[in-house]
């Protein structure tokens, strides 16, 4: 099938209901040429642990959104529903989807661990917008597939008065900015860890990507520029993965899209 306007294929997403930031990342990162539709991952779950685990227990009934679209590959925008379920029962969930779509079917944790074994890292560390219980999931999650989770900086309250990330029942990330990761990583200097990880999907982190290296001198991962990079190598694979996943990270194509659109904010 010709498609018009995304004629190097087709990405669907799905992501979290109250999520703003995956669908604005995700354009400014997929190369040229690739289309994306966005399905949206629901729940009435009043509480964040809930509709995390909500997510993934009805994913069939999420991924029935995309119809019979010609998708290339799949991607799950959130990265709490796999802390949650776990390595074996997230690659069981993954293999189930990707056999029955015929196409793979990606998430966002299992994008991180393999962009991670792509710069063969071992020791990572973690900026973490999430609440105390969150982030010892998703610590047990990383550990373990065997990586060493060094440090973690949590990121700070926003100056325009976010809830308090241990207490709010709504997921703390869709209230902070840039400026507050970049705050984060800057206490990360001098880690130890081969590369560091910005957690969650809703965190804005492509500004802090670009600024990133001049801070830590080593490699920052967000999960939406791992899940973005993922879905594109599944639909079109790069011949050196680790080159073209560290073009990805310094900017590589969407670096002049992204100014170009926010040069401004």
């Amino acid at each position: 099938m010709s498609l018009e306007y995304s004629p190097r294929g087709l990405v669907g997403l799905l992501t979290p209901q109250a999520n703003t930031t995956v669908e604005a990342e995700a354009q400014l990162l997929l190369p040229a040429g690739m289309g994306l539709v966005i399905g949206r991952l629901v729940s009435r779950q009043p509480e964040l642990e809930d509709r995390l685990k909500d997510y993934f227990a009805n994913l069939e009934t999420h991924i029935a959104q995309f119809g019979d679209a010609p998708l290339g590959v799949i991607g799950l925008a959130v990265t709490g529903a796999s802390y949650f379920m776990g390595l074996d029962k997230e690659a069981l969930l993954l293999q189930k989807f990707s056999s029955s779509r015929g196409v793979p079917v990606i998430s966002a944790g299992w994008a991180v661990r393999q962009a991670l074994k792509v710069l063969n890292a071992k020791r990572i560390s973690l900026v973490s917008p999430y609440p105390n219980s969150l982030l010892l999931h998703s610590k047990d999650y990383w550990t373990s597939d065997g990586f060493e989770v060094l440090d973690v900086s949590q990121v700070p309250k926003s100056a325009d008065g976010a809830s308090n990330p241990n207490t709010s029942p709504s997921h703390p990330v869709y209230s902070l900015g840039s400026q507050e990761v970049i705050q984060s990583l800057q206490t990360l200097n001098g880690t130890e860890a081969d590369v560091v990880v910005l957690l969650g999907t809703g965190l804005p982190t492509l500004r802090c990507l670009l600024e990133a290296h001049q801070i830590l001198r080593k490699p920052v991962i967000s999960c939406n520029m791992a899940l973005a990079w993922c879905c594109a190598n599944a639909v079109h694979p790069a011949p050196d993965a680790k080159q073209s996943l560290l073009s990805w990270l310094e900017g590589g194509s969407w670096k002049q899209r992204f100014f170009e659109r926010y040069s401004s904010s």
